[in-house]
């Protein structure tokens, strides 16, 4: 099922589709409660933002429901142009907010008992946005995370996230081609691994992190969406920091909205003035010629090059400092 350049086969495969069925008729003979439990609150929530936000309801059921296709072509251009196209596909910082907005309300998680409520309301709210690999890899990370806080073990994040891996391409070999499952990995392999290094050089912490998260996705995102933007940290800087506020006024928004209909819209209100600040500031970067570079025939044997060399420097770096502790020079002592 080849077109062209696209092994559309091989895509839907990576999607976790076993193929395609043509059928004539069909008849339902039962539902799954659940599954229309979930169906409805989905229903719900996206039919109440469009009343609250009216005409940025498209952006808030983005960052919320993962509903990105309701967006215009000029918007997600001004996303792609400004590399903050992260921040409309529901992904690791999403499901981080939310994580930290239920323990909050939890009064955190010190029981054994709230980690099983929050996970499975994170594995609820997973089924609603439809379970991404960035969405499931962010959600068994943070259970990796709590457990070995109750169990008292150091937690390694990258063999975290090698396990995670390889639960994933177990149960679905062709996940390796998928893009998403691609882009949440490597950055977060690229955030584990890079970060400590760049934030001794700039000292502040979000620089660092867009840094970081890019070294290792840069040459995914210049293959396979034939562009690289060139201010993504200065459009980062914009928008993430408000991120945690637009979408916990949005859950807000949405909660009071049974219980006084003038509250929600106030908060509503101040919610949109907040995004229209950010539509504003992304749309003006991403109108600069530098902003954004587009590569009409990128190169494969680029991208080859590009990761060869910086894998061969991260695994030689790892057995150096391996080594360094086997001979007690750094790091953990064989005593402890």
């Amino acid at each position: 099922m080849k077109f062209e350049n696209f092994d559309y086969g091989r895509y839907i495969r990576s999607v976790g589709y076993e193929g395609l069925i043509y059928i004539d008729k069909y008849e339902i003979i039962n539902n799954s409660n659940i599954y229309l439990f979930i169906g409805n609150i989905k229903e719900y929530i996206k039919d109440t933002f469009r009343y609250l936000y009216k005409e940025k309801s498209d952006f808030i059921n983005s960052i919320i429901l993962g509903k990105k296709e309701y967006l215009s072509e000029e918007e997600k251009e001004i996303f792609t142009r400004t590399g903050t196209s992260h921040i409309i596909a529901i992904s690791g910082l999403h499901t981080g907010l939310l994580c930290g907005m239920i323990a909050f309300i939890m009064g955190g998680i010190n029981r054994y008992y709230k980690l099983v409520i929050l996970s499975m309301l994170m594995i609820l709210y997973s089924l609603m946005v439809g379970s991404s690999p960035s969405i499931v890899r962010s959600i068994f990370f943070m259970i990796v995370l709590y457990l070995s806080v109750f169990l008292e073990r150091k937690r390694d994040g990258i063999s975290t996230l090698s396990l995670i891996g390889i639960f994933f391409i177990i149960n679905n070999p062709y996940i390796i081609y998928n893009i998403s499952f691609q882009l949440s990995f490597l950055a977060t392999l690229s955030i584990i691994y890079f970060y400590g290094y760049i934030n001794e050089i700039f000292k502040i912490s979000l620089v660092s992190l867009t840094i970081s998260a890019n070294i290792l996705t840069i040459p995914l995102v210049y293959y396979n969406f034939k562009g690289v933007p060139l201010l993504t940290i200065v459009s980062n800087m914009i928008i993430v920091p408000f991120m945690g506020v637009i979408i916990y006024l949005s859950v807000a928004s949405i909660i009071i909205f049974r219980i006084n209909l003038w509250v929600a819209k106030l908060i509503a209100c101040f919610n949109k003035y907040i995004i229209d600040i950010i539509y504003y500031l992304l749309s003006k970067i991403s109108t600069f010629n530098f902003a954004y570079i587009e590569i009409d025939n990128p190169k494969l044997y680029c991208v080859i090059i590009y990761y060869i060399i910086l894998f061969s420097y991260m695994i030689y770096n790892e057995l150096k400092i391996m080594k360094e502790q086997e001979n007690e020079l750094q790091g953990y002592y064989k005593k402890c």
